[in-house]
């Protein structure tokens, strides 16, 4: 692993087994390549492996690239962007790296949320900002902010529901109330997990407070290749970036994992959606499910 500056300032970093410190400010890549901000020679991590980045007010996110052998927080592995903690282990390959914050930003969040009138909205948007589903309740399990992800999301796994869109379904409900209540081992929960139309929808509880309590909502697609993604009329490189955003990945991380600047990722996704006749990326994921099956 090279050594990087390690500067007087840094609200969170990474630690090396060896002692050495690597400063996350915005974004702090993970991989075998030279250009990444920790580089780490072992044939068991890909060029680009995975990220931390910082969003706002909500902490420090890991995000896997969709790397062969994974990345692990305390002995689990990551299938989706993770908030890390003071303390959590980083494993990648035969390396372990420990991630530290100065201060505790989740407590901070706790305190100042009861404080100002647009803390739920701010939370919810620094969350989404990961790609995921987010509905955030009150102590009375009342929906109180709730993404465009998961509002869609809730109404395709659970079209029945009634014509309220403020209150969980009674499945939900139940395994939330479960969740709250249960004893955990720290660290450790039971995400709830849905299936239709050959999806797989998860839901984790990722916050509890005096406050509010915040769900993460990430939906599981098929795996689709770029080879087979050709089949749909696309360049090569265009299957490649489809690929990725099948994955779950935004134009920044496929521009980061294909070795590509934001803008040309952007370029090819609108020749993509050209080409399926869409005007979304979502509306694309379906239509290239659809089409291969």
């Amino acid at each position: 692993m090279r050594q990087a500056v390690y500067p007087r300032r840094v609200k969170a970093w990474l630690e090396s087994q060896q002692g050495r410190r690597i400063p996350v400010e915005d974004t702090c890549t993970i991989g075998r390549l030279a250009e990444n901000n920790v580089v780490l020679d072992d044939a068991k991590v890909s060029r680009r492996h995975a990220l931390v980045h910082v969003h706002g007010g909500s902490g420090c996110w890991l995000v896997d690239f969709g790397s062969r052998n994974g990345v692990f927080v305390n002995g689990r592995r990551v299938l989706e962007p993770v908030l890390l903690k003071s303390g959590d282990r980083v494993t990648v390959g035969d390396h372990e790296l420990g991630f530290h914050q100065a201060g505790d930003v989740s407590a901070r969040q706790t305190r100042s949320g009861a404080r100002h009138a647009d803390s739920t909205e701010r939370v919810g948007e620094n969350y989404a900002e990961t790609g995921a589903g987010i509905i955030i309740l009150n102590p009375k399990l009342e929906v109180t902010y709730a993404t465009d992800h998961a509002r869609r999301w809730m109404d395709a796994y659970f079209p029945e529901k009634g014509s309220t869109r403020d209150v969980l379904p009674p499945t939900v409900a139940k395994w939330l109330r479960e969740e709250l209540t249960a004893r955990h081992p720290a660290g450790r929960q039971t995400p709830l997990t849905l299936t239709g139309k050959g999806r797989r929808l998860v839901i984790r509880l990722a916050e509890k407070n005096a406050e509010q309590v915040v769900l993460v909502f990430a939906e599981e697609v098929p795996a689709y290749s770029p080879e087979r993604l050709t089949k749909l009329g696309l360049t090569e490189r265009e299957s490649e970036v489809l690929h990725w955003i099948i994955q779950g990945k935004s134009n920044p991380e496929v521009a980061i994992i294909l070795g590509l600047s934001p803008r040309t990722v952007g370029s090819h996704v609108e020749h993509i959606l050209t080409k399926l006749g869409v005007e979304s990326r979502a509306a694309a994921v379906f239509t290239a499910v659809e089409k291969l099956g």
